[in-house]
C-alpha cells in the first residue's frame, strides 16, 4: 500500500532529525504492511468519525495522524512540544 503526506505533514518531517525520519518511516511502513494489525496496535488510536487515527512515533515527541482508502494517507504530524494540552 502506497503512502501520501499531506503538505503539512511534509513540512514538519521536513524539520525532523535523520532518527525520527527513520522512526516515522519505520512505523508508516509497519501500518501500510498490514492495516489490520496495525489498527490493533496499542500504539494507534482511533480519534475521529472520519475513520482517522493517530500513531504516536516511539522515541519520538511526534504522532501521526493519518486513514486509509486506496493509501495510507498522513494528514498531520504533531510536535508534542508545540502542541497545548
Amino acid at each position: 500500500m502506497q503512502i501520501f503526506l499531506s503538505d503539512d505533514a511534509l513540512a514538519v518531517e521536513a524539520t525532523m532529525n535523520d532518527r525520527d525520519y527513520n522512526k516515522l518511516w519505520d512505523v508508516l511502513e509497519f501500518i501500510a504492511a498490514d492495516l489490520e494489525a496495525a489498527r490493533t496496535d496499542p500504539r494507534n488510536r482511533f480519534i475521529s468519525s472520519r475513520n482517522e487515527w493517530g500513531t504516536h512515533i516511539p522515541g519520538t515527541r511526534y504522532t501521526a495522524f493519518w486513514f486509509a482508502n486506496d493509501a495510507i494517507r498522513v494528514t498531520l504530524i504533531a510536535d508534542e512540544t508545540l502542541t497545548e494540552h
